[in-house]
């Protein structure tokens, strides 16, 4: 063999090898300074507030609390509303703030108003300024779907107002929903929001590729049985190995869980059904184009979801914090 050929066939060989290990995947790491709380009144109010508090508590983050509102004058009850809650929020030893709201404008340009003002974090109910108990899961409320479209920061979202707030960090689940960096964003988020003795749980919902895979290796227990752990290795996607192994090495290092589940059958109802089963924080990523199917199903994700929802477009994954 000449030293071209050699030559030629080191670099096909590092080049195959190359192929066949996960691309390195870097977690980002937000900065999350303060956090804009959005109330309507409603009862889901007290656990978007819990949500919040718990958040600013862990990281440090000071809050800001709103009330966005249709009309052109300010209602004195929705004001001294928004304020008494704030000054109960106050007397837990949090760092909260108020201000005015925009008069005249739509309710979702309000809150954006108060995004651009400062917060890198907003949490609200879905649906806000109407019913949940009327809505369902038909929808999210047309605020809240106009926020998921233009919101600068990720959107922490309250859905179920009987949910019990103090069980709901315990765990974050994460469906990786296709391939692309918009995962990495949300894992990002989910681990600056995580408690201590908390974990992540990375969710592959099988389709029939991969179930085929797994039905010619396992045979027919996989059509019955959830594959965790060891199992996965031999069935996990190449696209989403490097994210993966950038996940279990950054909870290792925060001494928090980090698991990977498959499950097979509809995407929606695979992700309700384990999402809502059991308290936790539901983590989807969506994409910057709202006409995507890969963006139409991060919706539904949303429309399904009983816990409450850490909503990350991808377009604002965060910065690395100094």
């Amino acid at each position: 063999m000449d030293p071209s050929e050699a030559r030629e066939l080191e670099e096909s060989m590092r080049a195959f090898e190359a192929a066949l290990a996960p691309p390195e995947v870097v977690l980002p790491e937000p900065v999350l300074r303060r956090v804009v709380l959005a109330l309507d009144g409603s009862n889901q109010d007290p656990l978007s507030e819990e949500l919040a508090a718990a958040v600013a508590a862990r990281t440090g983050a000071s809050l800001h609390v709103v009330y966005a509102y249709p009309g052109e004058a300010a209602e004195p009850a929705r004001e001294r509303y928004r304020e008494e809650r704030a000054a109960q929020l106050a007397a837990r030893g949090l760092a909260v703030s108020t201000g005015p709201r925009p008069a005249g404008a739509e309710p979702f340009a309000q809150l954006l108003a108060a995004l651009e003002e400062g917060g890198e974090l907003l949490v609200a109910c879905a649906p806000y300024l109407e019913d949940f108990g009327a809505l369902g899961h038909q929808s999210l409320g047309s605020a809240v779907e106009v926020l998921l479209q233009r919101s600068p920061v990720p959107l922490l979202l309250a859905r179920d107002p009987e949910r019990p707030p103090a069980e709901l960090w315990r765990e974050f689940l994460l469906p990786l929903v296709f391939a692309g960096p918009e995962h990495a964003s949300a894992a990002g988020w989910a681990l600056r929001l995580a408690p201590p003795q908390s974990g992540l749980r990375l969710l592959l919902v099988a389709d029939t590729e991969l179930l085929g895979s797994a039905t010619h290796l396992l045979g027919d227990f996989v059509a019955q049985q959830a594959l965790d752990d060891e199992v996965l290795k031999q069935l996990e996607r190449k696209e989403h190995a490097g994210l993966i192994a950038a996940c279990q090495k950054a909870c290792a290092a925060r001494g928090l869980g980090c698991r990977v589940s498959v499950r097979t059958g509809e995407l929606a109802q695979v992700v309700a059904e384990l999402g809502n089963a059991e308290p936790r924080v539901l983590v989807v990523a969506a994409p910057a184009d709202p006409r995507s199917t890969a963006y139409q199903q991060a919706l539904a994700l949303l429309r399904e979801a009983a816990n409450p929802v850490l909503c990350v477009p991808h377009r604002h994954s965060g910065t690395a914090a100094s």
